[in-house]
């Protein structure tokens, strides 16, 4: 039985080799102009390594400013109710990012130059959504994905519910002039 399981660690060991064998001259074929012309040439490796670290901190800074350079910013339950404390006007895209409709309505807001708060069903437990609806006081029985919720001066001054189309998103947002809200 030893004797076994020593050839089958021997054949694996071999496969494991052969792959990594493998990989490496397919790397070599694939870079190994690269990385010759890196170690002749010290202003080639100069400008490569400048490349990088550009593209590097370029990737970082997209990454986190991602929610500053568009019109809406992720939210959960606790930054609603914080907002809303705090008086502030706001707008909240309830929606499931499951749904091909409602990211269709949120592309949508986004043309509008809209300003908004998204905050996705997908991630949203039974309780926090009962108590985010009591917050903003709807009935359970009447709310549904997408919406769009209005919060004036604190309180929940409007809302679109069950959004089924483009034309009643740019009525809402025409109505209450929500071009202006920051």
């Amino acid at each position: 039985m030893k004797d076994k399981l020593k050839s089958v660690k021997k054949i694996i060991v071999h496969i494991f080799k052969f792959i990594l064998g493998v990989i490496i001259k397919l790397l070599n074929i694939m870079f190994g102009p690269l990385i010759r012309k890196l170690h002749k040439n010290k202003k080639f490796r100069k400008i490569f390594i400048i490349s990088i670290i550009g593209v590097t901190i370029i990737s970082l800074v997209t990454y986190f400013t991602y929610g500053y350079l568009t019109n809406r910013s992720t939210i959960g339950y606790d930054k609603i109710s914080t907002l809303i404390k705090e008086e502030d006007d706001v707008i909240i895209y309830y929606f499931n990012s499951s749904s091909n409709k409602n990211k269709n309505i949120k592309n949508y807001l986004d043309e509008l130059g809209i300003r908004y708060y998204q905050y996705n069903d997908k991630y949203v437990d039974k309780e926090e959504y009962s108590k985010f609806l009591k917050l903003i006081g709807i009935d359970k029985k009447l709310f549904g994905c997408p919406s769009i919720i209005y919060i004036k001066n604190g309180k929940m001054y409007a809302n679109l519910i069950n959004i089924d189309s483009k034309d009643v998103v740019k009525n809402f947002v025409n109505d209450y002039d929500l071009y202006t809200v920051k």
